[in-house]
């Protein structure tokens, strides 16, 4: 069996600990916990429509869960401020700060989905319904 190595500590040069307290302020001020910018929910189901063969009957529903579909919540300025798929149920939630925002769902298929303005209270979340057209008739 080796003798175990011994490792001594030298002094620091001076340069390494400017560098240790430049790393230090910058990691102060980027990891610093973000104040005031609270996160809020907007959550809901997509549903796609009618997917019935043939005339619809009173009392029949042929509106089914959108499974898989892309969500998007866009800020004021159109930009994308939170995303997400729904799950099989066609249920989604996004998360994104209080304010004004547009939901859009992006389909893969020729649908038509209506957009919705949604404005994100900084008290609770906001349940939606985004009902989608499927062109079949």
């Amino acid at each position: 069996m080796g003798a175990a190595s011994e490792i001594r500590a030298g002094p620091v040069p001076r340069w390494f600990a400017a560098g240790a307290a430049v790393v230090a302020a910058a990691c102060a001020w980027a990891c610093a916990p973000v104040v005031n910018a609270a996160v809020h929910a907007v959550a809901g189901t997509v549903t796609i429509g009618p997917q019935c063969g043939g005339p619809q009957r009173e009392g029949q529903t042929c509106d089914i869960d959108y499974e898989a579909v892309e969500v998007r919540l866009l800020d004021a300025q159109g930009a994308v401020a939170a995303s997400g798929r729904t799950d099989a149920k066609g249920r989604f939630s996004l998360a994104a700060p209080a304010g004004a925002h547009t939901l859009r769902v992006v389909s893969p298929k020729i649908v038509r989905c209506p957009e919705h303005s949604v404005v994100l209270p900084s008290s609770r979340s906001v349940p939606l319904v985004v009902a989608c057209d499927s062109g079949q008739r």
